[in-house]
């Protein structure tokens, strides 16, 4: 049966924290994975209880999530929500996926470019996002 994790404690971004914030949400969900806090089959939170939780917004959520997806953390079930994904069976097809993949350090090299060039078009992303907010806060003030 699986459980759904909930927070013990209401979690917000920090704002000096030079990280995105979806990245600061991602991390954290992967830190309670690699801990144990969270479960291979544990559901996460729904997209708006991590809003609330972190104080970002949906897409931010998506983001952060998609990171995980992308890292092999996490899973998600259309029309169920996102679960945390069994590592152990996962580094075993990974390993036999390996052995059967030729490497090169040209093609990790890449691949290491291109994971910063995502990061960087979410963290403007993320800023873009930020800047309409205050923009429209400051037009209903005024």
């Amino acid at each position: 049966m699986r459980r759904i994790w909930r927070y013990a404690q209401n979690m917000r971004t920090p704002a000096d924290d030079p990280r995105p914030p979806y990245l600061q949400a991602a991390d954290d969900l992967e830190a309670k994975i690699l801990s144990g806090d969270l479960k291979a089959g544990d559901q996460l939170p729904s997209g708006t209880q991590l809003q609330q939780e972190y104080g970002i917004s949906n897409g931010t959520v998506q983001s952060a999530l998609k990171r995980l997806k992308d890292k092999g953390f996490v899973y998600s079930v259309q029309g169920r929500g996102n679960f945390v994904r069994d590592r152990a069976a996962e580094a075993a097809d990974d390993e036999a996926r390996s052995a059967s993949q030729p490497s090169s350090p040209e093609f990790a090299a890449i691949m290491r470019q291109l994971e910063s060039l995502g990061d960087g078009m979410q963290a403007l992303a993320d800023r873009v996002t930020q800047l309409e907010s205050q923009a429209g806060q400051g037009q209903q003030a005024g």
